[in-house]
């Protein structure tokens, strides 16, 4: 992967297309790295992810908890609803994921 300072756009490319052909320990990783970006610069990621179609968001969101799954994760969720609208479908895709991680 291309590493820029921050998230470049060569960079977010390329983790979301490691997304969408993922699986497996492949998919772990990439969770690790969306996790990194988050942490890195949350605005950008979430900004970026806002540019896919809906199926990658929703893909992007579930590998995003799954990551954050190892940390806090109510400490995130809370983070992602003080910068994200109500109405924003990366906040929904988001909160659908950590639905579906706690069973729900």
């Amino acid at each position: 992967l291309v590493r820029s300072r921050g998230l470049g756009d060569v960079y977010k490319r390329q983790l979301f297309e490691r997304a969408r052909i993922s699986d497996g320990a492949a998919s772990e990783d990439v969770a690790i790295q969306l996790v990194k970006a988050y942490d890195s610069d949350a605005a950008g990621l979430l900004s970026a992810m806002a540019e896919y179609p809906a199926e990658d968001v929703e893909l992007l969101a579930w590998l995003l908890v799954y990551g954050e799954s190892y940390g806090d994760l109510d400490a995130f969720q809370q983070d992602i609803r003080q910068r994200l609208a109500q109405d924003d479908p990366v906040l929904a895709a988001v909160e659908q994921a950590i639905d579906r991680y706690n069973g729900n």
